[in-house]
């Protein structure tokens, strides 16, 4: 599983700010309930 996240700023948003990549193994143990809350969508244009 891989998860990555970037974070843009500036006048136009062009500025790469930070960007993290994080790697990982599922855990075969699910730590939440089956009434877990839905997820949001991602917004396309980010934090601007």
């Amino acid at each position: 599983m891989k998860y990555e996240f970037t974070l843009y700023g500036g006048a136009e948003c062009s500025k790469l700010l930070v960007q993290i990549l994080v790697r990982g193994v599922p855990d075969s143990v699910p730590t939440t309930s089956v009434e877990s809350m839905q997820q949001q969508p991602a917004h396309k244009t980010g934090v601007c």
